[in-house]
């Protein structure tokens, strides 16, 4: 759908000029992947947990942008993804070029955005949920229809994240403050509480005592 409506605005531009236009979703699912030494409160869940989310600015899943044969990167607006409505305008018609589309045309989300320890800003990484909006039945037979991930595919990556945490944080810990990374003091001390703590054992129990019941 995104590639029609790109077509359909972009045929607007005169021929033989340079347009470009981007889009941007409202809604999309988060998962959660749950690290114990994060947050140690947080009930052990070894599937992780599963969010549909609504955001003001863009996320990077669902992002995309469309432009015109010889339109070139260094001639697009650059921003952080959660500061483009700031730099590029809203689109006020369906024909409208060089603006940012919301696309509210989707029912349901139509992107997954991932917050696991190998986010650069660490951001909601290990943060509390609210058991009646997090993983929701509906959302993980939603995610598997649409999605084709299974629950039992994210109990896999579950379990290969936290029992390879140590090495995980510390690739990512090399990566803070390099250029195009975050750079957050905050960050760098989770990471490194990562590096010296090995959950695995610890999800390897939740992950038995579910197969269990």
């Amino acid at each position: 759908l995104v590639k029609q409506m790109a077509v359909q605005h972009l045929s607007k531009v005169p021929s033989g000029t340079k347009g470009w236009t981007s889009y941007c979703i409202h809604r999309h699912f988060e998962w959660h992947s749950i690290v114990p030494t994060l947050n140690e409160t947080l009930p052990v869940n070894p599937v992780g947990n599963l969010l549909l989310v609504q955001k003001i600015h863009c996320v990077t899943p669902g992002l995309s942008w469309a432009f015109t044969p010889g339109v070139t990167f260094q001639e697009l607006p650059t921003a952080e993804h959660q500061r483009l409505g700031e730099v590029i305008p809203l689109c006020s018609s369906e024909n409208e070029t060089a603006c940012l589309h919301r696309l509210d045309e989707f029912k349901g989300p139509v992107a997954i955005r991932a917050r696991t320890p190998t986010s650069a800003g660490m951001s909601d990484i290990g943060r509390e949920f609210n058991p009646n909006i997090a993983s929701v039945p509906v959302f993980w037979k939603y995610l598997e229809t649409n999605f084709d991930i299974s629950k039992q595919s994210l109990m896999e990556t579950q379990e290969y994240l936290v029992s390879h945490a140590p090495a995980i944080a510390k690739d990512n810990l090399d990566g803070q403050c390099t250029r195009g990374h975050s750079c957050k003091q905050i960050s760098r001390i989770r990471l490194q509480k990562l590096i010296e703590t090995n959950a695995t054992a610890i999800i390897q129990n939740a992950a038995n005592a579910t197969k269990t019941n």
